[in-house]
């Protein structure tokens, strides 16, 4: 994971496969540093299913508010794109 300038964290995979909840807790720890972001872009190779695509989408869009039914958006704005 990168803020646009420096690597910030580095997520390897679980044996259960790719590990969302690393994801989620990196991704609040940058909307603290940055509360006004709302950006994010995802890149995939298209070896990566789609199904995990969404899930990193979702991972990215909003966290569970605990206690509640409730969702606080994190990163709303997400642009795609593909690397070879």
């Amino acid at each position: 994971m990168a803020n646009g300038n420096n690597i910030v964290g580095f997520i390897a995979s679980t044996e259960q496969g790719h590990n969302l909840e690393a994801l989620s807790q990196i991704l609040q720890e940058l909307k603290v540093r940055y509360p006004e972001e709302e950006n994010a872009i995802i890149l995939s190779t298209p070896m990566i299913p789609y199904e995990t695509v969404v899930a990193v989408m979702d991972t990215t869009l909003t966290i569970p508010i605990k206690g509640t039914s409730f969702r606080q958006s994190l990163f709303p704005n997400i642009s795609l794109g593909e690397v070879q």
